[in-house]
């Protein structure tokens, strides 16, 4: 439009021009057609460059356009690489990464940290009595009551739960990374939890169901790579399932 209206002031000021040319000067008939002919190719000219204006105005448009929608791609596509979709979680993908963080820092520093792994009691048995959808509900409620929990108390370490992670490991297993963290003061966190966990039944489309977890926790041994200290977290997981469930172990060294 600003274009269009610039060819038109243009237009118009040359006609003035014009004008006041054949009313001062005597013109011939030759010089009038070609005052006319270089009128209309101004005319011409100009829409033309107002044309190719508009054109690379929306051409403008349109790569703004799809360069916002590639951007909104790329966080979405990001998202979900570090993401459980049904939970919104961290995955596991993520938390490996982290784990590796943990390790690095752990090693050049010398500071602690602790892994501990959740896993929903009898959760097999939700989904066979009430189907996967109940089941998905369940694991929906136990994600946001446990990062309410997180944000609601001083975990532990330095006083600030900013740092720590907590995502789905698969299925109905979660991890939960403690920077700065020993072993006695992550099992207490983790035992705050699962009291918070146990002190109301989780409503779903099936009615409230009573949901307990069972937790291993492990301290990073200087050294020991992660892959073992996840099976020093799973080993005292499983104790704690063998001796009753609804429960959390710690890790021998």
């Amino acid at each position: 439009r600003q274009d269009l209206g610039m060819t038109i002031a243009a237009v118009v000021g040359y006609a003035v021009m014009l004008l006041l040319k054949f009313s001062v000067h005597h013109v011939r008939g030759n010089e009038l057609h070609l005052e006319i002919l270089h009128f209309m190719m101004l005319i011409i000219v100009l829409l033309w460059m107002s044309l190719l204006g508009s054109y690379f105005a929306r051409l403008r448009e349109s790569l703004a356009r799809q360069r916002n929608a590639l951007a909104t791609a790329l966080e979405r596509l990001k998202e979900l690489s570090s993401h459980d979709e049904l939970t919104g979680l961290h995955n596991r993908r993520h938390l490996m990464e982290i784990l590796d963080q943990q390790q690095e820092r752990a090693l050049r520093h010398d500071e602690p940290f602790v892994l501990c792994i959740l896993d929903l009691d009898h959760f097999k048995r939700i989904n066979d009595t009430h189907g996967h959808g109940v089941g998905d509900e369940a694991l929906r409620g136990f994600s946001e009551r446990i990062r309410a929990h997180m944000r609601g108390m001083d975990i532990i370490g330095r006083g600030d739960n900013s740092e720590s992670t907590f995502g789905r490991y698969g299925g109905e297993e979660f991890l939960l990374v403690l920077p700065y963290a020993e072993d006695a003061s992550a099992s207490a966190c983790v035992e705050r939890l699962r009291k918070a966990i146990n002190a109301t039944p989780f409503p779903t489309s099936a009615g409230e169901l009573a949901i307990t977890f069972s937790a291993g926790v492990a301290q990073y041994r200087k050294g020991e790579t992660i892959a073992a200290m996840l099976d020093r977290a799973d080993a005292a997981l499983y104790r704690a399932k063998a001796e009753g469930r609804d429960r959390v172990e710690i890790a021998s060294t």
